[in-house]
């Protein structure tokens, strides 16, 4: 854990945070950090733009670019695809832990749906079936916005929806 930061400015796009500076968990630029201003307010998730030492290394400036607020948890499973081997009987499809960003017309602005996934090496127009507590969707991939060593953040459209604890069929008629 970080010790708490001091939010110094904002803007539509970003703010400004001064801290410590934590010599064992440096923060670097490219890498996703979640913060609220008190414990009443959404989370805000955040690309770290830029990092500036202050005061021979014991404080830090940071500054960052907002993705989005409120993410949600999700499953992403990878499908099977025609060229994928075979896998073995009753084994599990791949699958990973992502963040979904919803739509938003608040601070930050964010107009389509996102996905901040693992640098998996997955393309536009891939198909994933991506699951929430009440339903599950088949998504597709568009071009990533942003991609990191570690993370994509990327839009998808959604192709199919099924909520949970409800008949298939009816599912597919809704």
């Amino acid at each position: 854990a970080h010790p708490p930061l001091t939010m110094v400015d904002c803007s539509d796009s970003g703010c400004r945070l001064h801290g410590p500076a934590l010599g064992a968990n440096p923060v670097m630029p490219g890498v996703l950090i979640a913060f609220r201003e008190d414990a009443a307010s959404p989370w805000t998730l955040a690309v770290v733009r830029r990092v500036k030492k202050r005061l021979a290394g014991k404080r830090v400036e940071i500054g960052v670019e907002y993705l989005g607020q409120d993410p949600r948890r999700v499953i992403v499973v990878i499908p099977d695809s025609d060229t994928s081997p075979a896998r073995p009987p009753d084994t599990e499809q791949p699958r990973f832990a992502a963040l979904f960003l919803p739509e938003s017309t608040q601070h930050p602005v964010l107009p389509i749906k996102t996905l901040i996934m693992p640098a998996l090496g997955l393309a536009p127009r891939d198909r994933l079936s991506l699951r929430s507590r009440a339903a599950v969707y088949t998504i597709q991939l568009k071009e990533p916005l942003e991609e990191q060593a570690d993370f994509v953040w990327s839009p998808f459209d959604v192709l199919d929806r099924w909520v949970k604890d409800q008949p298939a069929a009816v599912a597919a008629t809704a």
